[in-house]
């Protein structure tokens, strides 16, 4: 019994390092919104949408104030250098909501022309 448990354990462990080693993230602007979405190997799933309405700060994640903890943050980046890491901070019903992204030089241009925030 004890065997099995250790054998479910060790698939469990192993499932996650590579479903999370397997996934890349792709960032993308439709129709005033900015969608987040994985992709692992041919699927792809849209995880987050965030209207441009919605959004109040875009920040790199090394200025957020004092090392803060992010609140209902979720991190869609695979890379662990967090000076290539940027905080977007929206609302969501009510709720403030963050997320981490690493958007290349592009697509970070396009969030500042889009919002009107300074960089």
């Amino acid at each position: 019994m004890i065997a099995l448990g250790v054998i479910a354990i060790g698939t469990m462990i192993c499932a996650r390092i590579i479903y999370n080693n397997l996934a890349e993230y792709n960032y993308r602007f439709i129709e005033r919104k900015i969608i987040l979405e994985r992709h692992i190997g041919r699927a792809n799933y849209s995880l987050v949408t965030i209207p441009l309405t919605n959004i109040r700060n875009v920040i790199q994640y090394n200025l957020l104030e004092g090392g803060k903890a992010v609140p209902n943050r979720h991190i869609f980046t695979n890379n662990r250098d967090r000076s290539q890491w940027y905080c977007i901070q929206y609302q969501d019903d009510g709720i403030d909501k963050s997320v981490i992204i690493e958007p290349d030089g592009g697509f970070l241009n396009s969030i500042y022309a889009n919002l009107d925030i300074e960089k």
